[in-house]
């Protein structure tokens, strides 16, 4: 009887260890969340945030924001056309309807109109960075489906997570919205992190939450260095920020998983008690992971011939845009020659 109960405690504990053995560790889940980050590297898709404003003292500044936006995405070459509907409090002044429209390819490309006023300029740039921050304000509340969380835009959640003074996988497997999860920790000079990691769903996120004070960064900056923006409440000092990001939305389409929605949860206190708490609720929808782009004319100026083209570089150089192409003015440098001669000056520079 004893050897019996000993081969059943043998099992258990052998059972036991496995489970515990065959768990990922941090650096595993942080790369298999990447991975999960990679399912839209080519694709089209519509996304819709809604960002509602909650304490905003300036009436002249919008408390609803409505964003949509038509993304065409093949690896590093982004296409985005946006529209954005400003909703002003307690309705004191009309809505406004915006566009812009900004393409990322070998330069960062950008034109915008006001309802339905036409183009008058195209804005072309070197600054391919600037031009990806464009591309990532695009998306609204789903920069998190691209690794990206409201304070910290720039870096890389993933990077974020492994740069951690400290970083843990905690021993329960919570679910959330009935999803077992992989709960993974964090702590350094970006805060305080927390993942909740579906590993039934590509570990995309289930839940997310950060928190941060005193000399934690904040897009860069200490919190405590950090100041109320004018536009939303008169001068305060900030004490602590946190976001919070759930109701994730994740389907397969084709056999991948894909986050098609979330809702995320941004909370400014300041020193003298107030708030201000902005949500920002996405849904993206007419998912195409296989798109045509040359169908799509995805990466092409859509601009009226003649539109006139200012490159940041030459400003006193004048170009058009013929056939959705950048194209000189006769005797002009072709758009090519500008490149090479960027290229040039940089060297020179360095």
């Amino acid at each position: 009887m004893f050897t019996k109960v000993c081969s059943v405690f043998c099992i258990l504990f052998c059972l036991t260890f496995r489970a515990i053995a065959d768990d990922p560790n941090a650096n595993e889940i942080i790369e298999m969340y990447e991975k999960s980050l990679s399912v839209l590297d080519k694709s089209a898709y519509d996304i819709e945030t809604k960002m509602v404003i909650e304490g905003l003292q300036n009436p002249e500044s919008p408390e609803v924001i409505i964003r949509k936006s038509f993304v065409c995405r093949d690896a590093d070459r982004w296409s985005t056309v946006i529209e954005d509907q400003y909703v002003f409090e307690n309705a004191q002044k009309p809505s406004e309807i915006h566009h812009i429209t900004v393409i990322l390819d070998k330069h960062s490309i950008i034109y915008s109109s006001e309802g339905d006023k036409p183009v008058s300029t195209v804005i072309v740039d070197s600054n391919l960075e600037l031009g990806r921050v464009k591309t990532r304000a695009a998306l609204g509340g789903g920069i998190i489906a691209e690794g990206y969380i409201l304070g910290d835009d720039g870096v890389r959640l993933p990077d974020i997570l492994r740069s951690s003074l400290t970083l843990e996988v905690g021993n329960d497997r919570p679910e959330i919205d009935g999803h077992v999860t992989y709960v993974l920790e964090s702590q350094g000079k970006n805060g305080k992190i927390k993942l909740w990691l579906d590993p039934n769903s590509g570990f995309h996120p289930r839940r997310i939450e950060v928190k941060k004070s005193g000399k934690d960064l904040l897009n860069g900056l200490p919190v405590s260095s950090t100041r109320s923006w004018a536009n939303i409440v008169p001068n305060k000092q900030l004490e602590r920020y946190s976001v919070v990001i759930d109701s994730f939305k994740i389907e397969d389409i084709n056999d991948v998983f894909v986050m098609t929605g979330a809702n995320t949860i941004e909370t400014k206190t300041y020193t003298d008690g107030y708030k201000v708490r902005v949500s920002y609720d996405f849904i993206r929808s007419k998912i195409n992971l296989n798109p045509d782009f040359d169908a799509l004319r995805a990466f092409e100026i859509k601009v009226p011939d003649g539109t006139r083209v200012y490159v940041t570089e030459y400003p006193g150089i004048r170009y058009v845009c013929q056939n959705g192409q950048i194209v000189p003015n006769v005797d002009k440098p072709s758009f090519e020659e500008i490149d090479k001669m960027i290229k040039e000056l940089k060297k020179e520079n360095n």
